[in-house]
């Protein structure tokens, strides 16, 4: 019997399901809520998602790049399902080619993503490449400090500098082509 699972519920207990126990953790450990606290817990449970995500456009880029020139071919690149909308096997939940769909859906509105020369390609690329590890050690920090505050406060500083900076750098990017510089 094949277990079928929506996409978007998997994606929300991805986020949610660490977002509610680092935030008990949090709220436990300090006695209070802290809004900014919970908010930057749920933007680091996001972007660690996200940067799973980015690991496969790098890992999976050949399988992104001939889905989405079947689909131009097919005239099928407005006619699919967004992948978060669909149901996925329970079996393809940790499955990198599954969630290389992300980008094969993504690549309908910016094809940057099936060049890999392009700006926006590289730079999601290395934001999982580089904000991952730091965004899972302030997680944990956040909850249970694994390091001298001046130590942790340089970490997230400098990664949260780094993730607004390609931000900027990759919208940039997108709407240059009505910029002439």
């Amino acid at each position: 019997m094949v277990v079928m699972i929506p996409v978007a519920a998997v994606v929300c207990l991805a986020v949610g399901v660490p977002y509610l126990s680092l935030g008990y953790q949090h709220y436990a450990a300090f006695g209070g809520v802290n809004v900014a606290a919970q908010l930057v817990l749920l933007f680091l449970c996001i972007n660690v998602v996200i940067c799973l995500w980015e690991l496969c456009l790098c890992y999976k880029h050949a399988l992104i790049r001939s889905t989405h020139a079947k689909r131009v071919k097919d005239g099928q690149t407005k006619s699919v399902t967004i992948v978060v909308f669909r149901w996925m096997r329970f079996s393809e939940i940790l499955s990198p080619s599954f969630w290389a769909n992300i980008w094969i859906d993504y690549a309908r509105f910016d094809d940057a993503y099936v060049q890999p020369v392009s700006a926006g390609f590289n730079i999601d690329v290395g934001n999982g490449h580089t904000t991952l590890l730091p965004s899972l050690f302030l997680l944990a920090s956040m909850v249970r400090p694994l390091a001298d505050p001046k130590i942790t406060g340089m970490v997230g500083l400098l990664a949260h500098y780094q993730m607004l900076y390609l931000s900027l750098l990759y919208f940039y990017a997108f709407f240059n082509t009505a910029i002439d510089c």
